[in-house]
């Protein structure tokens, strides 16, 4: 999901290193390079939400609840369930460690980090206060 603000624009969750040619076409027709994304915000640490992220480089910052993000900087295969897909094995890091309340500021309007232990123990969920909506993790 692409997210635009007036100052950033984020995606959220990046899907499979495998599938990463389907989503930049995705992002082509929709008329957005990959240096137009500033943020990649993944709302969980599983393979299959976060195993493109390496590909949108260093101009682009990858944020995570710090319990994925651990989980991810360690690369914990099975945290990640790296053994349910054949995927390249790519470190990356995790720029940003988010918390309970932090705030995404895309400046005419913020997200608030909500952290949500469900299908993870390290699930968040982004709530936008003012116009009552809430961008959630999808397993």
């Amino acid at each position: 999901m692409r997210v635009i603000g007036l100052r950033r624009t984020i995606m959220i969750n990046v899907g499979l290193s495998s599938n990463f040619a389907h989503l930049e076409a995705a992002l082509d027709h929709a008329g957005c390079r990959l240096r137009d994304i500033d943020m990649v915000v993944l709302s969980h640490e599983h393979l299959d939400h976060v195993g493109a992220a390496w590909h949108f480089g260093k101009h682009t910052i990858v944020a995570a609840h710090r319990l994925a993000a651990n989980k991810i900087m360690l690369r914990d295969d099975f945290a990640m369930l790296r053994k349910m897909f054949n995927e390249p094995n790519v470190a990356f890091d995790v720029d940003l460690w988010l918390e309970e309340g932090n705030l995404i500021n895309l400046g005419n309007f913020r997200l608030e980090v909500m952290y949500t232990p469900a299908h993870t123990s390290a699930c968040i969920n982004l709530l936008n206060r003012t116009r009552g909506c809430c961008l959630r993790q999808i397993p």
